[in-house]
Parts: structure tokens; sequence; C-alpha cells
């Protein structure tokens, strides 16, 4: 054996012998780790330093290795054909079905991940909106009422495992908000007319989330028929939430909003106003220049649905900058919709 081979490792390589007094040895020695145990290492003193409590912290941690999707914490912007959560089936049947398209009620923890994946997949990648940093993180859209709500979610048995989830909705019945600190769009609209009717009997709708590759009326139609069954359920008789349109200008959107505003405003005692810091005028263009043809086609399918139900706006647009939309309230009292509209919701056309 060579005198070379004879000598200590680092000394073959030309390193100096770590002192065992040496003070931060883990960062000057940091290079004979690992080197993903050196990124983890440097990661979680970044969250330190930034201020995270140790509950948010044990969150991201138990988040990050549940998202299949995520190669590795703060990776770079996500690739075009980003693979979906993986997820386990509610153990209870569909609510309806139509073809391969099934709809679930759900609050497993698995399933609202997945639901969380890609509601970020479209209001993030694909819509513009602004993460927060945990958000981006987890590429998950989260907050705290996806663990107080029921989810709506939409399965498509003809798509591959991980990418079955094409569809979802959040569901707040009334009795739930009322114990868990109210309503998400009371951040933006003063709910106070509809707390004359009883609380329970009020559903908020919210984060509508459909996949670019599901986007077709018999979607949209099977989300709808999923909250019929709901509230009857539930004997519920008001839903209620925020409708966006796309980008923060609102006078982009002018003639629509004014078409709102003019032909589908609800009765001034009934109707909720958006908050007065927040408020933005609706009605932007006169009444007799509004050429309603035009402003239906262009009209997004979630307010031509509400509309269909006999929905009224209420006073105010509101621009959501980190979701990048500009919203409107609708409130829709299913106790004055049509027969007709149940039966069309109700179709079983389960095979």
């Amino acid at each position: 054996m060579s005198a070379m081979r004879k000598l200590p490792w680092r000394k073959r390589r030309g390193l100096q012998t770590k002192k065992a007094s040496a003070p931060g040895g883990v960062i000057r020695n940091v290079i004979v780790l690992p080197k993903l145990a050196a990124n983890k290492l440097m990661r979680r003193r970044r969250l330190k330093k930034a201020g995270l409590a140790a509950r948010q912290l044990t969150e991201v941690q138990d988040s990050a290795t549940s998202v299949s999707a995520m190669a590795s914490a703060g990776a770079a912007p996500a690739r075009r054909t980003q693979q979906r959560m993986r997820w386990v089936l509610p153990t209870t049947g569909p609510v309806c079905s139509a073809g391969k398209l099934e709809v679930y009620i759900t609050r497993d923890r698995d399933a609202i991940r997945a639901a969380q994946a890609l509601r970020y997949q479209v209001f993030y990648d694909e819509m513009g909106a602004r993460p927060t940093p945990v958000a981006r993180r987890l590429r998950l859209d989260m907050d705290r009422y996806d663990e107080i709500c029921d989810h709506l979610i939409v399965v498509d048995r003809g798509m591959d495992e991980g990418q079955q989830l094409v569809g979802s909705y959040r569901l707040l019945r009334g009795e739930v908000a009322r114990d868990n600190g109210g309503f998400y769009s009371a951040d933006e609209y003063d709910l106070t007319p509809l707390m004359k009717q009883p609380i329970e009997q009020l559903l908020e709708l919210g984060r509508s989330c459909v996949a670019s590759t599901h986007r077709s009326k018999a979607t949209i139609q099977l989300l709808w028929r999923g909250i019929a069954a709901y509230l009857a359920e539930h004997e519920l008789t008001t839903l209620f939430g925020c409708a966006s349109f796309h980008g923060r200008d609102p006078q982009a959107h002018a003639e629509s909003l004014s078409y709102l505003r003019h032909f589908h405003s609800d009765n001034p005692d009934k109707t909720v106003r958006a908050l007065p810091e927040r408020h933005v005028e609706m009605a932007l263009v006169p009444k007799d220049e509004i050429d309603a043809r035009r402003v239906w086609k262009a009209m997004p399918p979630l307010i031509k649905a509400y509309l269909r139900l006999g929905g009224m706006i209420g006073d105010g647009a509101v621009v959501d900058d980190q979701f990048g939309t500009v919203d409107v309230f609708v409130t829709v009292a299913m106790d004055q919709v049509g027969s007709r509209y149940y039966a069309h919701f109700d179709k079983r056309t389960d095979n």
C-alpha cells in the first residue's frame, strides 16, 4: 500500500482536520454532509429566521410530505405537465354521476389536498393569482376555511389515477360558519341583510374550480346537481357567494358589470353591499347603451349559472388583488327557483 493511501482521508484531500472546540462547526463542516441533509438544514434555518411559529412549521413539513406533485421545498415553477396528487376515493358512494364523471361530497384530508392542488394550478399557474410564500412552497391553494367546509369534488373515472379530480367547490353552511368565525365573503361584503333570515338556512359557495380539460356544460351541470342534492339534504333555502371576472381592472368589464347592476339588482332592502373601503361602482355604462346579447355571450359561465337560477347581484364590485379578479356578490333564493331547474339538476343519467 502506498504512503499516500495510509494518510487519513482528510489529509489525502488536502482538508484541515476539524478542531473539536471550534464554534459553529456544523456550518463549516457542512460540506461533508449529504447534499439533501444540508439543504434541509438550511431550509429550517430560513423558516425560523422568517419568524414562523412552531405549529406553522410543523404544518408545512407535514403537508410537504403529503404532496406528491412537489419535487422539493422551494422548487422552481411547475412543469407544464404537473402530476396531480394521488388520493383515495371517499368510502361513500357518489352523490350523482354522468358517464365517467362522478360527484362526491367529502371532508377527507387527502381529497381536500388534491382539490387544493388543482385550485393552485388553475388560480395561480393558469390565472396569475399571487400566492403566499407557503402556498408557493407547497403548491396548494389553502386557507383556514378548508378545514371547516364540506368539499364537493368531481372525479373523472376515465383519467389516470393521479389526474382524476377535475373539479371542486367549497360548501360552508351557516351553522358551521356561526360556530367558526363567520363567512369567507364577509371580508369583502357586509352580509347584514342576509342575517335577517335563520343562519341555518344559508349556504356559502366558494373556490369554484374546474380543470381546463373539463370546462364543459356537462361538468358544470354535474356540479350543480351535487349542490342541489346538498341543499335538499341540509334543508338550505338560500345560497350565496362571490363570482369573478378575470383581471384586476373593473373598466375592462364595464359593460358586463353595468348589465348586472341595471338588470339583476336585488331589492334595496335585501341588497348585500360591498364594504365601503372596497366598494367599486358597477354602473359604469348607461342602461340604454348596453348590448345584452353581447354581454351574455362574454359572461363567465359561473355567473350565467347563478343568473339562470334567478340570482340577484349585490351593490358594488370588489377587486381581489391576490387572485387577480373583480368580484361580484350573488344571492339565490332556492325556494323561488322554478321546478324545471330542480328537475334539470336532478336528471338521472347514472348508468
